[in-house]
Protein backbone atom coordinates (compact mmCIF):
# COMPACT_ATOMS: atom_id res chain seq x y z
CA UNK A 1 0.00 0.00 0.00
CA UNK A 2 1.80 3.48 -1.22
CA UNK A 3 1.03 6.89 -0.99
CA UNK A 4 1.59 9.34 -3.81
CA UNK A 5 1.51 12.85 -4.00
CA UNK A 6 0.54 15.33 -6.62
CA UNK A 7 3.10 15.25 -9.34
CA UNK A 8 4.32 17.91 -11.48
CA UNK A 9 5.95 15.75 -14.29
CA UNK A 10 4.74 12.75 -16.58
CA UNK A 11 5.12 9.51 -14.84
CA UNK A 12 5.53 6.02 -15.80
CA UNK A 13 5.58 2.67 -14.31
CA UNK A 14 6.32 -1.00 -15.58
CA UNK A 15 5.34 -4.28 -13.80
CA UNK A 16 5.77 -8.02 -14.86
CA UNK A 17 2.97 -10.21 -15.44
CA UNK A 18 -0.90 -9.62 -14.38
CA UNK A 19 -1.20 -6.74 -11.81
CA UNK A 20 -4.76 -5.58 -10.21
CA UNK A 21 -4.65 -1.97 -8.52
CA UNK A 22 -6.91 -0.07 -6.61
CA UNK A 23 -6.77 3.47 -6.44
CA UNK A 24 -8.49 6.11 -4.30
CA UNK A 25 -7.72 9.39 -5.71
CA UNK A 26 -8.36 12.42 -3.57
CA UNK A 27 -7.89 16.10 -5.00
CA UNK A 28 -4.70 17.23 -2.82
CA UNK A 29 -6.44 20.29 -1.35
CA UNK A 30 -9.63 18.10 0.04
CA UNK A 31 -6.69 15.55 1.15
CA UNK A 32 -5.25 18.58 3.06
CA UNK A 33 -8.56 19.42 4.58
CA UNK A 34 -8.99 15.83 5.44
CA UNK A 35 -5.60 14.83 7.60
CA UNK A 36 -4.19 18.21 8.36
CA UNK A 37 -1.00 17.00 5.78
CA UNK A 38 -0.13 19.37 2.93
CA UNK A 39 0.38 18.17 -0.04
CA UNK A 40 3.46 20.04 -1.07
CA UNK A 41 5.57 17.63 1.58
CA UNK A 42 5.01 14.74 -1.01
CA UNK A 43 4.96 16.56 -4.39
CA UNK A 44 6.75 14.11 -6.87
CA UNK A 45 7.09 11.75 -4.06
CA UNK A 46 5.99 7.87 -3.60
CA UNK A 47 6.00 6.56 -0.32
CA UNK A 48 4.46 3.36 1.89
CA UNK A 49 1.14 4.81 3.22
CA UNK A 50 2.13 4.78 6.86
CA UNK A 51 4.56 7.13 6.26
CA UNK A 52 2.39 9.41 5.19
CA UNK A 53 -1.25 8.93 6.81
CA UNK A 54 -2.35 8.02 10.44
CA UNK A 55 -3.20 4.81 11.76
CA UNK A 56 -6.99 5.30 10.97
CA UNK A 57 -6.14 5.72 7.51
CA UNK A 58 -3.80 2.51 7.80
CA UNK A 59 -6.93 0.65 8.60
CA UNK A 60 -9.00 1.58 6.28
CA UNK A 61 -6.74 1.06 3.63
CA UNK A 62 -5.99 -2.75 5.33
CA UNK A 63 -9.81 -3.50 4.82
CA UNK A 64 -9.96 -2.16 1.20
CA UNK A 65 -6.79 -4.41 0.73
CA UNK A 66 -9.03 -7.38 2.12
CA UNK A 67 -11.94 -6.25 0.87
CA UNK A 68 -13.42 -9.65 -1.46
CA UNK A 69 -14.75 -7.37 -4.36
CA UNK A 70 -14.28 -3.64 -5.91
CA UNK A 71 -17.68 -3.25 -4.66
CA UNK A 72 -17.02 -4.27 -0.88
CA UNK A 73 -13.35 -1.73 -1.50
CA UNK A 74 -15.43 1.15 -2.40
CA UNK A 75 -18.50 0.76 -0.07
CA UNK A 76 -15.14 0.40 2.65
CA UNK A 77 -14.03 4.03 1.48
CA UNK A 78 -17.06 5.62 1.72
CA UNK A 79 -18.02 4.61 5.00
CA UNK A 80 -14.34 6.02 6.01
CA UNK A 81 -14.88 8.76 3.98
CA UNK A 82 -18.21 10.35 4.48
CA UNK A 83 -18.21 11.58 8.27
CA UNK A 84 -14.77 12.94 7.86
CA UNK A 85 -15.54 14.97 4.74
CA UNK A 86 -18.96 16.20 6.63
CA UNK A 87 -16.51 17.48 9.28
CA UNK A 88 -13.93 19.35 7.08
CA UNK A 89 -17.03 20.95 5.35
CA UNK A 90 -18.35 22.43 8.55
CA UNK A 91 -14.84 23.51 9.52
CA UNK A 92 -14.79 25.24 6.59
CA UNK A 93 -17.70 26.46 5.87
CA UNK A 94 -16.66 29.54 4.14
CA UNK A 95 -15.55 28.00 1.25
CA UNK A 96 -17.11 26.38 -1.59
CA UNK A 97 -16.49 22.44 -2.03
CA UNK A 98 -18.82 21.48 -5.14
CA UNK A 99 -17.97 18.89 -7.45
CA UNK A 100 -15.91 19.45 -10.28
CA UNK A 101 -15.78 17.26 -14.00
CA UNK A 102 -12.72 18.53 -15.09
CA UNK A 103 -9.22 19.75 -13.76
CA UNK A 104 -9.60 23.62 -14.90
CA UNK A 105 -12.85 23.45 -13.38
CA UNK A 106 -11.12 22.07 -9.81
CA UNK A 107 -8.18 24.17 -10.10
CA UNK A 108 -10.04 27.77 -10.34
CA UNK A 109 -12.03 26.59 -7.21
CA UNK A 110 -8.52 25.46 -5.42
CA UNK A 111 -7.31 29.11 -6.19
CA UNK A 112 -10.71 30.66 -4.78
CA UNK A 113 -10.25 28.40 -1.66
CA UNK A 114 -6.86 29.71 -1.19
CA UNK A 115 -7.88 32.86 -1.38
CA UNK A 116 -11.03 32.50 0.66
CA UNK A 117 -8.20 30.81 3.65
CA UNK A 118 -5.74 33.86 3.57
CA UNK A 119 -8.31 37.05 3.21
CA UNK A 120 -6.55 39.87 4.59
CA UNK A 121 -2.92 38.45 4.00
CA UNK A 122 -0.37 38.94 1.76
CA UNK A 123 -0.21 37.79 -1.83
CA UNK A 124 3.33 35.68 -0.59
CA UNK A 125 1.19 33.84 2.16
CA UNK A 126 -1.71 33.05 -0.75
CA UNK A 127 0.75 31.80 -2.83
CA UNK A 128 2.09 29.57 0.07
CA UNK A 129 -1.45 28.82 1.12
CA UNK A 130 -1.74 27.53 -2.62
CA UNK A 131 0.97 25.53 -2.05
CA UNK A 132 0.32 23.73 1.09
CA UNK A 133 -2.94 22.72 -0.31
CA UNK A 134 -2.48 21.90 -3.85
CA UNK A 135 1.80 21.21 -4.28
CA UNK A 136 1.47 23.56 -7.17
CA UNK A 137 1.77 27.44 -7.85
CA UNK A 138 -1.48 29.26 -9.05
CA UNK A 139 -0.09 29.90 -12.19
CA UNK A 140 1.04 26.23 -12.65
CA UNK A 141 -2.45 24.94 -12.06
CA UNK A 142 -3.90 27.80 -14.65
CA UNK A 143 -1.24 26.18 -17.16
CA UNK A 144 -2.21 23.11 -16.47
CA UNK A 145 -6.16 23.68 -16.86
CA UNK A 146 -5.14 25.18 -20.12
CA UNK A 147 -3.14 22.20 -21.19
CA UNK A 148 -6.82 20.36 -20.55
CA UNK A 149 -8.62 22.92 -22.14
CA UNK A 150 -6.70 22.89 -25.63
CA UNK A 151 -6.73 18.63 -25.67
CA UNK A 152 -10.75 19.19 -25.15
CA UNK A 153 -11.18 21.67 -27.71
CA UNK A 154 -9.17 18.60 -30.22
CA UNK A 155 -10.83 15.62 -29.37
CA UNK A 156 -14.46 17.70 -28.93
CA UNK A 157 -13.85 19.84 -32.57
CA UNK A 158 -16.23 19.05 -35.50
CA UNK A 159 -13.11 19.76 -38.31
CA UNK A 160 -12.27 17.11 -40.42
CA UNK A 161 -8.81 17.75 -39.28
CA UNK A 162 -7.38 18.76 -36.26
CA UNK A 163 -5.71 22.32 -36.32
CA UNK A 164 -3.41 23.17 -33.21
CA UNK A 165 -2.60 26.39 -34.47
CA UNK A 166 -5.91 27.23 -33.98
CA UNK A 167 -6.40 25.58 -30.84
CA UNK A 168 -3.56 26.89 -29.46
CA UNK A 169 -4.83 30.41 -30.33
CA UNK A 170 -8.57 29.57 -28.73
CA UNK A 171 -7.10 28.11 -25.60
CA UNK A 172 -4.85 31.54 -25.08
CA UNK A 173 -1.06 30.11 -26.27
CA UNK A 174 1.51 32.65 -27.72
CA UNK A 175 1.65 30.21 -30.52
CA UNK A 176 1.36 26.76 -31.51
CA UNK A 177 4.87 26.39 -29.98
CA UNK A 178 3.64 27.58 -26.88
CA UNK A 179 1.19 24.92 -26.98
CA UNK A 180 3.43 21.75 -27.76
CA UNK A 181 6.23 23.47 -25.04
CA UNK A 182 3.43 23.41 -22.22
CA UNK A 183 1.82 19.90 -23.23
CA UNK A 184 4.94 17.88 -23.30
CA UNK A 185 6.17 19.12 -19.92
CA UNK A 186 3.18 17.85 -18.57
CA UNK A 187 2.66 15.16 -20.45
CA UNK A 188 5.91 14.24 -21.84
CA UNK A 189 4.70 14.09 -25.53
CA UNK A 190 3.80 17.15 -28.26
CA UNK A 191 0.29 17.55 -29.27
CA UNK A 192 0.77 15.44 -32.27
CA UNK A 193 2.77 12.42 -30.80
CA UNK A 194 -0.08 12.15 -28.07
CA UNK A 195 -2.98 12.12 -30.83
CA UNK A 196 -0.75 9.27 -32.97
CA UNK A 197 0.05 7.09 -29.74
CA UNK A 198 -2.67 7.19 -27.56
CA UNK A 199 -5.08 4.80 -29.73
CA UNK A 200 -2.78 2.27 -30.00
CA UNK A 201 -0.80 2.05 -26.47
CA UNK A 202 -2.58 0.62 -23.81
CA UNK A 203 -0.11 3.11 -21.49
CA UNK A 204 -2.36 5.68 -22.48
CA UNK A 205 -5.50 4.50 -21.29
CA UNK A 206 -5.92 7.31 -18.61
CA UNK A 207 -5.96 10.18 -21.86
CA UNK A 208 -8.66 7.79 -24.12
CA UNK A 209 -10.81 7.92 -20.97
CA UNK A 210 -10.56 11.80 -20.18
CA UNK A 211 -10.34 13.21 -23.51
CA UNK A 212 -12.22 10.32 -25.58
CA UNK A 213 -9.15 10.67 -27.61
CA UNK A 214 -9.98 8.55 -30.42
CA UNK A 215 -7.51 9.82 -33.27
CA UNK A 216 -9.39 9.28 -35.48
CA UNK A 217 -8.77 12.38 -37.49
CA UNK A 218 -5.71 13.58 -39.05
CA UNK A 219 -3.68 16.04 -37.66
CA UNK A 220 -2.78 19.46 -39.59
CA UNK A 221 0.74 20.66 -38.25
CA UNK A 222 0.55 23.75 -40.03
CA UNK A 223 3.68 26.09 -40.23
CA UNK A 224 5.36 24.26 -36.79
CA UNK A 225 8.77 22.71 -38.07
CA UNK A 226 8.98 18.81 -38.16
CA UNK A 227 11.78 18.47 -35.25
CA UNK A 228 9.06 20.23 -32.75
CA UNK A 229 6.20 18.13 -33.27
Amino acid sequence: MVFRGPQTRPVVARHRGPLHLFILLLAPDALCWLTGVGADRYLNRICPLAAALDDSWQAMALDVLHAPTDEDRVKQIEKFLEPRWHAARLRHRAASWGSAQRHGEWSRAAVSRAHIFTKGRSRRQRERQMRTMTGWSARALRGLARVEDALLMATHSTRPRVNWASIAAEAGYADQSHLCRELRRYTGFSPQQLWRCVPNEQALWVYKVWFGMSGARECDTGALPADRL
